[in-house]
C-alpha cells in the first residue's frame, strides 16, 4: 500500500532539502577557495590532485541533486550518490597519499 504525503509536508521536506543544498554549495565554494588560495608542494602533488577530483565530484554530485528537486527524477539521486562514493575514495587515497609523505 503507497503512502502518500500531504503536499504541504512534500514541499516542506523539498525546501529544506533545497536549503541543505545551498549550505552545501556555500561550504563546497569555501573549500574551493581555500585550495586554490594556496600553492602546492612538489612532494604533495599527488595529494592535491586527489583533493582537486574529489571537490570536482562533489560539486558535480550536488548538481545532480540540485537537478532531482526540479524533477523528481531518482535517477539524479542516485548519480548524486555515486558521485559522492568516488568523491569519498578520492579523499581515502588522498589521506593515504599524505600519511606517506610526512
Amino acid at each position: 500500500m503507497t503512502t502518500w504525503l500531504p503536499i504541504r509536508l512534500t514541499d516542506d521536506l523539498l525546501a529544506d532539502f533545497q536549503a541543505y543544498l545551498e549550505d552545501c554549495r556555500d561550504i563546497l565554494i569555501r573549500a574551493q577557495a581555500m585550495f586554490r588560495s594556496m600553492p602546492n608542494p612538489p612532494n604533495v602533488a599527488g595529494v592535491a590532485a586527489n583533493l582537486y577530483y574529489c571537490i570536482n565530484q562533489v560539486s558535480d554530485g550536488i548538481d545532480e541533486l540540485e537537478r532531482f528537486t526540479t524533477s523528481y527524477d531518482e535517477h539524479y539521486l542516485h548519480t548524486g550518490q555515486e558521485l559522492f562514493r568516488i568523491a569519498n575514495g578520492l579523499r581515502r587515497e588522498a589521506q593515504t597519499a599524505m600519511k606517506r609523505v610526512a
